[in-house]
């Protein structure tokens, strides 16, 4: 081979190397995904929030911020979710079972109160939140 000139298989190589790292680099990890899937949540794109959290259960089934963030959007008041509360109420509370104790059990047992409150299921909500309650009591007196 002269000098000055590129073989195929470098082209090859380099194209290939430059595919991945372009790739790779506009991958979002599990985090960055479930903070794009709130921010959707928080801006009423229930769609976008479902789509999202699907993509970061895709990656991970046991994530716990992309169960929590479906739950949330499934369970959300919308067309789009019409009829899915038992679907909300799986993801939330395999969330819920994901959850380490205290702060993040806490959080989980006041979004299943929330969505059963929604739905008007009062005695699951109130023992939901009672559940909040009683871990958060027990971590205050942890301390």
């Amino acid at each position: 081979m002269k000098r000055g000139k590129i073989s195929t298989n470098t082209l090859k190589i380099l194209f290939i190397t430059l595919f991945i790292i372009s790739f790779n680099a506009s991958a979002q990890d599990p985090s960055q995904k479930a903070i794009s899937c709130n921010s959707a949540l928080d801006n009423g794109n229930i769609a976008s929030a479902i789509l999202v959290a699907d993509e970061i259960l895709q990656l991970d089934p046991n994530n716990r911020d992309g169960l929590l963030c479906k739950g949330r959007a499934l369970g959300a008041q919308s067309p789009v979710t019409l009829g899915k509360y038992d679907a909300a109420l799986s993801a939330l509370e395999m969330a819920a079972k994901l959850s380490k104790p205290g702060f993040e059990e806490i959080i989980t047992y006041l979004l299943i109160g929330n969505l059963h409150k929604q739905n008007n299921k009062n005695a699951e909500a109130i023992a939901s939140y009672e559940k909040s309650l009683k871990v958060s009591e027990t971590e205050k007196n942890d301390k």
